[in-house]
C-alpha cells in the first residue's frame, strides 16, 4: 500500500511540474520519450516512471529531484541549460524547451541558400539577415504544418518577398 502511495505522489508531482513548465502531457511525454498512455499512467499514479523518462523531462526543465522525493533541487539551473539541448531522435532538435523539426528547418536553410545563390546576393547578404529569413519561414510553415521541399517555387517566391522587403 505504501508503494501506491509513493507512485501516486510522484504522479501529481509529475503533473505540478508538467504545468510549472507550461506543457501539455503530449509534449511531456514527447520529452520522456513514451507515449501519451504512460504520461497519462504517470500522472495517475498508476505506473512509476522510468529514469530514461525522468532524464528526459530533467532536460526540459522539469525539477526530478522534487518529482521523485517532494524537495526542490536548489540547483536546477545548473542541472538544466536551457539555451540549447540536443535530443537522442533524428527528426527533432530541442532549442530553448521547443521542438524543432530539423528536416523542415534543412529544406528552409536549402531554399534561402539556393536564392541567395541564383541572385549572386551572398555577399551582401550576412548571417543576421539570413537568420530573420529562416525563423520567419520556419514559424510561418511549422505554424501551418506543412513541410515545403527546398526547390517549392511558393517558398522560394517568399524569400524574394523577404529579401526584397529590406532584410538583405
Amino acid at each position: 500500500m505504501a508503494k501506491k502511495k509513493n507512485v501516486q505522489d510522484i504522479g501529481g508531482r509529475i503533473a505540478s511540474e508538467r504545468n510549472r513548465l507550461g506543457l501539455n502531457q503530449d509534449d511531456f511525454a514527447w520529452a520522456g520519450s513514451v507515449k501519451r498512455g504512460s504520461q497519462v499512467g504517470y500522472e495517475g499514479g498508476d505506473r512509476a516512471p522510468s529514469a530514461e523518462y525522468l532524464q528526459g523531462i530533467a532536460g526540459i526543465g522539469a525539477d526530478v529531484q522534487y518529482i521523485v522525493t517532494g524537495v526542490r533541487s536548489r540547483n536546477l539551473e545548473a542541472v538544466t541549460d536551457p539555451s540549447v539541448r540536443e535530443e537522442s531522435t533524428s527528426d527533432y532538435l530541442v532549442v530553448r524547451d521547443q521542438k524543432i523539426d530539423q528536416k523542415l528547418l534543412s529544406e528552409i536553410i536549402e531554399a534561402v541558400d539556393e536564392v541567395v545563390s541564383a541572385q549572386l546576393l551572398s555577399a551582401r547578404w550576412g548571417a543576421k539577415a539570413k537568420a530573420q529569413v529562416v525563423a520567419t519561414l520556419y514559424k510561418n510553415y511549422n505554424a501551418a504544418k506543412e513541410a515545403p521541399r527546398h526547390d517549392d517555387p511558393a517558398l522560394k517566391a517568399m524569400i524574394e518577398v523577404l529579401l526584397g522587403a529590406g532584410w538583405g
